[in-house]
């Protein structure tokens, strides 16, 4: 895990929305790198603030469940469609890329 693999999924990682090995490996890059901890951090406290401000009502799973079924729908790309650059796609093998959502870097084109 790099920081930039880091920064992609920090607001997952506040949101508790990670894997447990995707959790483990991005706790771990914070281990040894500062300004991503500090990133984390400040995360955390912006989550923190924002939900004492405007309190809401949770998400039933099955709800949450739906839409993000609908959003994986759309990020599918049909067989053989290559992406375009900077693209969200998923990805049905999340260990290939260390993300289920991940853009089209400009190395891959």
């Amino acid at each position: 895990m790099n920081c930039n693999e880091t920064q992609l999924l920090a607001d997952h990682m506040v949101d508790g929305e990670l894997t447990e090995e995707l959790q483990a490996a991005v706790e771990r890059h914070l281990l040894r790198c500062q300004a991503c901890r500090e990133e984390i951090g400040d995360l955390r406290s912006l989550q923190q603030s924002l939900t004492a401000s405007f309190p809401c009502e949770a998400l039933s799973d099955d709800v949450r469940q739906a839409a993000l079924d609908r959003i994986a729908v759309q990020l599918v790309l049909p067989e053989g469609a290559p992406p375009r650059p900077g693209q969200l796609v998923l990805f049905t093998d999340v260990r290939e890329r260390g993300s289920a959502l991940s853009p089209l870097r400009p190395e891959e084109e």
